[in-house]
């Protein structure tokens, strides 16, 4: 009870009855009642002042409430007390001499933490698992020869671990350990206090009471417990002062008589006289005579030679023990300076660095480098086009092109066999057309508008490259009347098409276009356009497409084109949104795979945990059984416990099962949500990047050596054997190490003469000349050591270096494809390192998610070498898809060059145009003979049949201008000629040089889309697809006279089937929509259109390619009134 000045609170007591009705106050913390107000309030008043105690804890300036909750929980923790400790621990308490409670705890808490006690439940280090068990000494007894002294080291414990296995085991004091909260500071003290009371003198002793029950009734003695040798404790200040008066008293009692009385026993006087007649009696019975009694030393000699010998051993005993303290203090310096030096040692080589500095790596399983039939140094591209068209289907419908989906064959076959209306045709359609979707949905948004050319030519100097795009745009629009994202798009024109939208790109636009672009993409700016930064890089390539087609470019100029394509449409919106939409699918989807991981884990150790509860609740129901005659009782209930545990483990395994079940139906869902996303695992030592892809099986490895900076200053020197030593096995090696260099004689000279470094530089001094001597010292000691390159560690040499050299280059691209691999590699990499810590965590995460992605790895594919078949690779993908791509290249054979092919399909429709025109009665050919006429075509020749020479452009808008007059007024006719040519020449051909002959002004390009660029038709990455791998092209690009010649005859056959059209069989942009009733109005109308088809034919006399010609076929063949 909480006390009051040191006494218990007294409650007032009611000893008259009480009535039914009378009023009283009722005080619910002591229990009582008042029947008069005030004495209530006083009551109340006190128990809220800070004036209690404790009677337990004597806890000071408490209210009632607070002392009332001290005192309950120190009863708590007595509960808690060991019963087997609770005799020695007074035991022991009886041996102090102290007057004050915390001294005599600090006295009795010093012994009982190191010792410990029969009967007592202990945890003791398992010599087998290296775990702590918890176990009960069953006995403790002295070593054998032991000098006495009482210590852990000279004591031996027996211990079981629990009733169900017999075996015991005996170690030392040093293997066992108590839990920590079994023996607090606070719950000692309270138990000592609460059997502790003050004696004579102030010596607090222990209550007989107390040592009657833990003591003597439970059979401890001193024998028992000191194995007699009882530990001497200090006494208290007061008594040691205590005792001093009381001996200076008697001292003084003793001395008083003789000094008053002048009489008694002068001791020293007497013990002179007696050592003086001992010497005279012992010389006389040696027989001496005088003279020889007179030459031997007399008693006063002889005592100051006894005094110096003891001196002198006095010295030596001194000397000796200076010396062996010394001896001992530098041993104990030594011994804490290898301690201290295993710490750090230990803080060094499990802290988590960098990976170039750890000095225990393994040698990571090698790669498979990739080699397919594509060069490999495409192969990160590759991965990025095959990624982008499966991941994005929905965004480019591409389903229509590519119904089973695109594969690596499919791309293969695309950049290596070239075909006409092959796969690359369609691919190039699917990206052109998602970018057209894109840029028709902006301008129904933004109302997008161009700068007019006024604009345009007033930043010609500034912003040279974006004036260019927007000439294009003008280009495109004044002579094919329509936007480049409208233009007719097929396998035909789809060169011509691509190479006029990436000239166009970056056109300015403005004020209110520029504004809604930097909201809505993201700081859009014209500048940041791909396309325009493409014509810069790599104008070869668009000066190429002038003449030639894109099945005809290399692959490395394929490629190039496809990621432009690729990086424009990311840049807009409606995309971007949905890449941060599948990126948070991925998050999401990744989050709840490794959730359910973890949960799994979880699920293996509660399983232990319960298991481990379960075995401890039935030891402690044994424990009850304990005692003489309780065996036959003890082992009926053994059996009786171990069947009901057996069937709680069984309960524990099968909840746990159902739990696993579904999880793991949970982990297979999410695993094949996760195959749809493409996965980054994390970078190893060398900054290699790990991937898993969507569209291609296997665990990749992506080494780019670019911006990793320069080598270290110096290499990292490797331990094997602390990289092969078990996690578990790790502190030991390490203070051996340190112990074996610490023994050397140069270490014991550094150290007497104080010339050690700090301690940090010790450390490692001492561990890596530690193992060298231990490696030394093993005859059996594998010879092999891996070199830093085989460890994939800097060199400190950039020209071996597998980290920081060979900077130049493209990225290269390696695989792993089956489990042993995978499992190899996770064991290889290490912990310790920032970056592969982070991998390792991951591929353990991942682990069955990988091994189902690399079981489907077409290695076959991802390893043709040198000796491979390439054409027959090839030839078993185009039969593979053979019902696809039934007529790739227009029934010609593969061999046959692109543009042989476009030749032959464009004179076939040419002469098939013609036909219908003639047939159908929409015109006729303006040609001496029809049949010479298409037999010319036919034959890859080209006779106009015409006695004049063709006209077009001015010219010819002069020459119908003055059919229409009849032949009348000539001269006027001849000036509206002139005037109409200079103005439509202006117009037309956008030409300011004065020249005297039309046609060449008409021919002119100059004012051409990409004109201007760069004439250089060299590509960066011009690799061979078939034989030797030399730099050799498949076909061969350069400015062909004879080429320009034929496309300049079919572009003269397909104006004169233009000419020779009617007006009034023309549709909008050569003819009008609706017949106005407006005369005049028709006949504006109607010079429109013909003016209309003046520009066409200017830009078609002026085409460089068989593209070109298609696109202006097509522009021609949708305006006929068929």
């Amino acid at each position: 009870m909480p006390l009051l000045g040191e006494q218990p609170l007294q409650k007032v007591t009611n000893d008259n009855r009480l009535r039914d009705d009378e009023k009283v106050f009722y005080c619910k913390t002591t229990g009582e009642i008042f029947t008069n107000y005030e004495d209530y309030f006083r009551r109340m008043m006190l128990l809220s002042s800070m004036l209690w105690s404790c009677a337990l804890t004597s806890k000071l300036s408490l209210t009632y409430h607070e002392a009332l909750a001290s005192e309950n929980a120190a009863r708590n923790q007595q509960e808690q007390f060991p019963a087997a400790v609770k005799g020695p621990f007074l035991l022991v308490a009886t041996h102090t001499k102290r007057t004050g409670i915390n001294q005599m705890f600090e006295d009795v808490h010093s012994f009982i933490k190191d010792h410990f006690f029969k009967g007592e439940e202990v945890e003791a280090l398992d010599p087998d698992s290296k775990k702590f068990l918890r176990t009960r000494i069953m006995k403790v007894e002295p070593v054998d020869g032991w000098l006495g002294e009482r210590k852990v080291s000279n004591l031996l414990y027996h211990l079981k671990v629990n009733n169900f296995t017999a075996p015991k085991w005996i170690v030392t004091g040093d293997m066992l350990r108590r839990s920590r909260n079994s023996l607090t500071h606070k719950m000692c003290k309270i138990f000592l206090r609460q059997h502790t009371e003050p004696g004579p003198d102030g010596l607090l002793r222990v209550k007989q009471k107390s040592l009657d029950r833990y003591v003597r009734g439970e059979g401890w003695n001193d024998e028992k417990l000191f194995f007699g040798n009882v530990p001497v404790f200090e006494q208290s200040k007061k008594l040691k002062q205590k005792a001093k008066a009381n001996k200076e008293a008697k001292r003084n009692e003793a001395s008083t008589p003789t000094e008053s009385t002048g009489c008694g026993p002068v001791r020293p006087s007497e013990n002179k006289k007696r050592q003086h007649k001992r010497g005279k009696d012992k010389a006389d019975s040696q027989g001496g005579n005088g003279v020889k009694g007179f030459v031997e030393p007399s008693q006063d000699d002889l005592a100051k030679i006894a005094e110096q010998k003891e001196e002198e051993d006095r010295l030596r005993m001194k000397q000796k023990v200076e010396q062996e303290a010394a001896a001992k203090k530098i041993q104990e310096e030594r011994k804490a300076l290898l301690a201290k030096l295993v710490t750090l040692a230990m803080k060094k080589y499990n802290s988590v660095v960098d990976d170039q500095t750890l000095e225990d790596q393994r040698v990571m399983p090698p790669v498979r480098p990739v080699r397919t039939l594509i060069p490999s140094k495409y192969f990160g591209n590759v991965l990025f086009i095959l990624e982008f068209l499966n991941t994005y289907t929905d965004l480019l419908s591409s389903r229509i092109k590519f119904p089973n989906g695109f594969t690596m064959d499919l791309l293969e076959r695309a950049l290596l066999l070239r075909e006409v209306n092959g796969p690359l045709s369609d691919i190039f359609q699917v990206l052109l057309g998602a970018v057209f979707t894109q840029q028709a949905e902006e301008e129904n948004e933004a109302d997008v508008r161009y700068e007019n050319p006024e604009s345009v030519s007033t930043k010609r100097q500034t912003v040279p490259d974006q004036a260019r795009a927007s000439d294009t745009v003008f280009w495109v629009q004044k002579h094919y009347f329509s936007k480049v994202h409208e233009l007719p798009l097929d396998y035909l024109t789809v060169s011509e098409v691509l190479r006029l939208h990436i000239l166009a790109s970056g056109a300015l636009v403005e004020d209110h276009t520029a504004k809604h672009r930097h909201l809505n993409r993201g700081g859009f700016v014209n500048s940041d356009d791909p396309g325009l930064r493409f014509v810069h890089d790599y104008p070869h390539i668009l000066r190429a497409l002038k003449s030639y087609p894109v099945y005809q470019l290399p692959i490395g100029d394929v490629i190039q084109l496809l990621c432009c394509l690729i990086h424009q449409l990311l840049t807009y919106s409606a995309v971007r949104e949905l890449v941060e939409e599948r990126s948070e699918h991925s998050r999401v989807a990744h989050r709840k795979y490794q959730a359910n991981w973890a949960a799994q884990r979880r699920i293996t150790n509660k399983i232990g945990s319960l298991k481990n509860i379960a075995r401890e609740n039935v030891t402690k129901e044994l424990a009850a059984y304990e005692g003489d005659g309780e065996e036959p009782k003890k082992e009926a209930a053994r059996l009786q416990m171990q069947e009901r545990l057996d069937s709680k483990f069984i309960k524990i395994e099968a909840d746990a099962q159902s739990l696993r079940l579904e999880l793991n139906a949970t982990a297979k869902k999410l695993t094949e949500d996760l195959f749809h996303y493409q996965i980054y695992l994390g970078t190893d030592r060398c900054y290699r990047r790990y991937w898993l892809f969507e569209s291609l099986p296997g665990l990749f490895v992506e080494h780019d050596r670019t911006a990793l900076g320069r080598c270290n200053d110096r290499a990292t020197v490797n331990n094997a054997e602390l990289a092969n030593c078990p996690s578990e096995l790790r502190r030991k090696y390490i203070t051996k190490s340190i112990k074996t260099a610490e023994m050397s004689v140069s270490f014991q000279q550094r150290f007497t003469a104080g010339s050690l470094p700090d301690e940090a530089l010790l450390c490692e001094q001492l561990f890596v000349e530690g193992s060298a001597m231990l490696q030394r010292d093993v005859i059996d000691a594998p010879s092999y050591h891996p070199s830093n390159h085989e460890l994939l560690m800097c060199t400190a040499n950039p020209d071996s270096c597998p980290v920081h050299g060979e900077k130049e280059g493209p990225s290269s691209w390696g695989y792993y494809a089956s489990v042993e691999e995978l499992d190899a590699l996770i064991l290889s990499l290490n912990v310790r390192g920032l970056r592969e810590k982070q991998l390792r965590e991951m591929l353990e995460c991942e682990r069955d998610l990988i091994v189902a992605r690399i079981a489907n790895c077409p290695t076959e594919k991802l390893s043709v070498t040198a000796d491979t078949n390439r054409e027959q690779l090839l030839a078993e993908i185009v039969t593979h898809q053979q019902s696809k791509y039934d007529s790739p290249n227009i029934a010609y054979d593969h061999r046959t060059e692109p543009n042989d092919i476009l030749e032959e399909v464009l004179v076939k429709n040419l002469l098939e145009l013609e036909a219908k025109i003639t047939v159908g009665c929409l015109g006729v050919m303006r040609v001496r003979d029809r049949q010479k006429w298409r037999n010319a075509i036919e034959a890859h020749s080209y006779d106009p049949e015409t006695s004049e020479p063709l006209v077009w452009g001015p010219k010819r808008l002069a020459k119908l201008g003055y059919q229409q007059n009849g032949g009348g007024h000539e001269e006027q006719a001849q000036q509206q000629h002139q005037q109409q040519e200079d103005k439509d020449v202006e117009m037309v051909s956008d030409d300011d040089s004065e020249m005297d002959d039309i046609n060449v002004r008409l021919l002119s390009h100059a004012k051409d889309p990409g004109y201007s660029l760069p004439d250089t038709t060299v590509s960066l990455m011009d690799d061979s697809i078939f034989g030797d791998g030399s730099d050799e092209l498949i076909y061969p690009l350069h400015e062909s006279e004879t080429l320009q010649a034929r496309v300049h005859e079919l572009a003269s056959a397909l104006l004169q089937i233009e000419q020779c059209i009617e007006q009034k069989f023309l549709r909008p942009p050569f003819g009008p929509k609706k017949k106005p009733k407006d005369r005049s109005l028709m006949q504006q109308r109607q010079l429109q259109a013909l003016k209309n088809r003046i520009k066409w034919e200017v830009s078609l006399m002026r085409s460089s390619s068989y593209a070109e010609l298609f696109l202006h076929y097509a522009v021609l063949y949708d305006a006929i009134r068929w």
